[in-house]
């Protein structure tokens, strides 16, 4: 597996498109990736008051790029991609610290384990 988060572009003329499998919403997004499996530290099946999501514990050095990011990005989508399938995206609000994103996936909560354990392989 092959995952990384994506950044939404600042405009609405990203060369780059991705679309959310179940929402069918339309994401611009840079040429690169901001994180990559290298800057997962953990993953983890995350039970919230709305369903179930995926928790992300970045390393330290992404953690703080993290904190970075939600501040100069703010109101920007971050959309997670594996093996180049966009599966899911938060919208960057308040100040991000600890290295800590929790996002709901596009895919049927009973494969949220199987994508969590291959995160956790990635390292």
């Amino acid at each position: 597996m092959s995952p990384a988060f994506l950044i939404e572009a600042p405009d609405a003329t990203a060369e780059t498109q991705v679309v959310l499998p179940l929402s069918a919403v339309r994401v611009g997004v840079g040429p690169r990736p901001v994180f990559t499996a290298w800057d997962i530290l953990n993953a983890e099946v995350a039970p919230l008051e709305l369903g179930t999501g995926v928790s992300f514990q970045l390393v330290p050095t992404a953690a703080r790029e993290l904190a970075e990011l939600s501040v100069t990005a703010r109101g920007r989508r971050l959309v997670f991609v594996a093996d180049g399938r966009p599966l899911g995206a938060v919208r960057l609000g308040e100040a991000t610290a600890g290295g800590r994103l929790v996002m709901f996936m596009e895919i049927p909560d009973t494969e949220l384990p199987r994508l969590v354990a291959a995160l956790q392989r990635c390292r």
